[in-house]
């Protein structure tokens, strides 16, 4: 049985999803740290370089605009947010506004693209929302002058909705929250919603397994374990034969392939993303090497975020990516 398990307080929102009691990914909704991916400022540039600039929206934050032609220093412009910042580095935007709306997409010089809900809705849902996402992108402009946010993607939301909406991509049997039924209810149409009381997530055991799960040591059933070393760079994961002993036929690929879906859990659970280095326990035989691979490749097919196993280095490495999201995710000191 899949659920998602909502607790929800008056500044933070933390959903998890969770397969047969065991916990598979959580997202953390703080109402200070929300996401600024599709918000709309109106800018003031501060630095120009040849190819870049940076645009001052205020509040002692900078945006890394690449269109720098014809700008000028003090010039108030209008940006959108394409990434967020991390890791000391600004974030990134552009001057060609769109708006997203459930059907269509709305870019500023006026023409639209249907998106996947849009195939299949009614003319006048699509029109309705055409007249709005036309009278939001106006608004946009009319406020060129106000330096500061002009529009917010999520303003009329509340701020778990794109993490549940991200989740409810997943066949659901249920929703349990500890408050806001109602609105939840209508987000994820369709789907049973259960009302429990507020310290839902030590009900679930959701903390304990996320104490257990974070740790930067993980053991397999097996007796092995991984070591898990997220870097600046890369992640770099090292998998051990542990409690294993015996070199007996079979045993390490058996080690290696329940690590193997460990592994895919974890990148999904902690959120690790970019380049990721594998350290199997070796194995000499061919075979035993492509069933390895074609499992952990079947393995990260369930993660929503597209990963990517390139293959074996000449060293015996697997090499992997997995995709970054603008969806919070729980660090939990990692």
């Amino acid at each position: 049985m899949k659920k998602i398990i909502m607790e929800i307080s008056t500044d933070i929102a933390k959903t998890a999803l969770v397969e047969n009691g065991k916990l598979i990914e959580i997202l953390i909704d703080d109402k200070n740290k929300l996401s600024m991916v599709g918000n709309v400022y109106c800018g003031k540039v501060a630095d120009i370089f040849k190819d870049f600039a940076f645009i001052d929206i205020g509040g002692g934050k900078k945006i890394f605009l690449q269109q720098s032609q014809a700008l000028k220093p003090g010039q108030l412009i209008i940006v959108q947010v394409l990434k967020d910042e991390s890791k000391g580095k600004n974030a990134f935007g552009t001057m060609d506004i769109e708006l997203v709306g459930t059907y269509i997409i709305l870019k500023k010089d006026g023409s639209t693209r249907l998106r996947t809900a849009g195939k299949t809705a009614k003319s006048e849902d699509i029109e309705d929302e055409l007249i709005t996402l036309r009278a939001r992108m106006e608004g946009i402009f009319v406020l060129e002058k106000n330096h500061g946010i002009v529009y917010s993607q999520n303003a009329d939301k509340p701020i778990y909705y794109n993490s549940l909406k991200a989740l409810l991509r997943e066949e659901l049997d249920q929703i349990v929250v500890n408050k806001d039924l109602e609105i939840i209810s209508e987000i994820a149409q369709g789907v049973s919603v259960v009302l429990r009381n507020d310290d839902i997530f030590n009900e679930f055991e959701i903390n304990h397994q996320l104490e257990q799960a974070l740790k930067k040591k993980v053991w397999l059933r097996s007796g092995g374990f991984l070591i898990i070393e997220p870097t600046e760079a890369l992640t770099v994961i090292d998998v051990n034969t542990g409690k294993l002993t015996a070199r007996k036929k079979g045993i390490i690929l058996k080690n290696n392939m329940e690590a193997a879906k460990e592994i895919a859990k974890q990148l999904r659970l902690r959120n690790l993303s970019g380049i990721i280095i594998i350290d199997f326990v070796n194995m000499d035989n061919i075979e035993d090497k492509q069933i390895l691979l074609s499992c952990l490749k079947q393995e990260v097919k369930k993660d929503r975020i597209i990963c990517n196993v390139v293959g074996i280095t000449t060293l015996g490495l697997v090499e992997m990516t997995r995709k970054k999201t603008t969806l919070p995710i729980a660090s939990f000191g990692l």
